[in-house]
């Protein structure tokens, strides 16, 4: 009898610490919130319910968290007791990495462990998150955890590229690469699941990629075969896409950026998958699609990425598609967001600058009065190009401020103090 009653009383402990933790979620918060908070409370329940052979989650464990956390921040005193700590710490948290990282109280704190964790952690953690995978990208504070695992995958490899747990890493990208090549459609457009799938394409191909703001793509030299092949394979499930499917994520704002990632790893490491990406993507793209996606503030950026990695024939499909009617070409010009699409057709040198530049200097004086003077610079540094084009240049910029006749009424010039984004 007191056996069964200490074991009522351990049950009741865990469902009061999941329970706890649940309700640290304010009721004012976001229903995103509010659905990790039902989470949180099933995982416990399901854990009272578990067999006595299967290990169960020790309330104990976010307590020791928080603990670690402040020890960890107050410093060591030598390299080797940092390390003696981290193993004590990882090996602390086994069996408990999924339901810490679901918990927004817990969820910060092993991410911040995360970027001091060796090669062997970070196997943990995958190997962890592998079999609950779907439910942990799709959980907002668990993929922050596994997005900052898959990063500090590609800096340890680029730092140490012979470390022998690397194999390991790699079987398990593979695995979860074939989940993902599972569902490609919702993992390219579900608001969690899409970051994830961004880290995972940036680590398939052993690169972290800059932001337009910061800092430059860090890539590892030589990117093992495993991690190739398994690049491939969600490059081939997205050729393999229906058009509807297709168009709906790529034109998903979660979809677009997605894609995008993707195009710019397959720049950095295959020809092949990058001629195929972009075939397939024109493929499926007709003239509305590509104009909708041009005038996006999300979806030029992928037309801007098919531009400035895609191989000749794309380039001038793109052109061809745009400048079909020269009036849309200069629409688009004029475009607050689709001027920079049609920047980066003026200074890719795969398309005849001579074609752009006619259709575009006629309408110098539309296009300086849109306020978009970024466009008028790539074509004057176009013009540095081609040197036969300077004369015509210099004579449209004057015709457009009716600077070619004195006794004409000059166009009020931009203010000294508006300013332009030239991105």
């Amino acid at each position: 009898m007191s056996s069964l009653l200490s074991r009522v009383k351990f049950h009741h402990e865990v469902a009061f610490n999941y329970m706890t933790r649940a309700l640290e979620i304010d009721e004012n918060e976001s229903i995103v919130d509010k659905k990790e908070a039902l989470m949180l409370y099933l995982c416990g329940m399901d854990d009272i319910t578990t067999d006595d052979n299967k290990s169960t989650f020790d309330p104990a464990t976010v307590p020791y968290l928080r603990q670690a956390d402040s020890i960890f921040r107050n410093g060591f005193e030598d390299e080797e007791m940092k390390n003696i700590f981290l193993e004590n710490f990882f090996e602390e948290i086994v069996g408990s990495e999924v339901k810490l990282s679901f918990m927004k109280s817990s969820s910060f704190i092993l991410e911040q462990f995360v970027g001091v964790a060796t090669p062997k952690h970070l196997l943990q953690l995958m190997k962890a998150y592998t079999d609950d995978v779907i439910e942990v990208a799709g959980s907002q504070q668990a993929s922050h955890v596994v997005q900052k695992t898959l990063k500090q995958i590609v800096l340890l490899r680029n730092n140490d590229p012979d470390n022998s747990i690397w194999p390991n890493i790699d079987a398990t990208l593979a695995e979860i690469s074939t989940l993902i090549c599972e569902d490609i459609p919702t993992w390219l457009t579900h608001v969690h699941q899409s970051h994830v799938a961004r880290s995972m394409f940036s680590t398939l191909g052993g690169a972290i990629l800059a932001t337009k703001d910061a800092g430059n793509d860090v890539i590892i030299p030589t990117l093992p075969q495993p991690s190739m092949t398994s690049l491939k394979m969600i490059v081939d499930e997205v050729c393999k896409l229906k058009r509807k499917n297709l168009v709906e994520i790529l034109t998903h704002q979660s979809g677009t950026p997605s894609v995008s990632i993707l195009l710019r790893v397959c720049n950095i490491r295959s020809e092949a998958l990058i001629r195929s990406l972009c075939g397939k993507i024109l493929k499926v793209c007709d003239e509305g699609t590509l104009l909708i996606l041009s005038k996006d503030r999300t979806g030029s950026h992928l037309v801007e990425s098919l531009v400035e990695f895609g191989d000749a024939e794309t380039c001038r499909k793109i052109f061809e598609i745009i400048s079909v009617d020269e009036e849309k070409l200069v629409e688009l010009a004029c475009h607050p967001v689709a001027n920079f699409v049609v920047q980066k057709l003026i200074e890719n040198e795969k398309i005849e600058f001579d074609g752009i530049f006619t259709i575009l200097s006629n309408e110098m004086l539309k296009i300086i009065l849109a306020g978009r003077p970024g466009v008028v610079v790539k074509l004057a540094e176009g013009c540095v190009r081609s040197p036969t084009s300077q004369p015509t240049f210099v004579t449209m910029v004057m015709k457009a401020f009716n600077c070619d006749n004195d006794e004409k009424e000059k166009v009020d010039r931009p203010s000294s103090g508006q300013s332009f984004n030239l991105r």
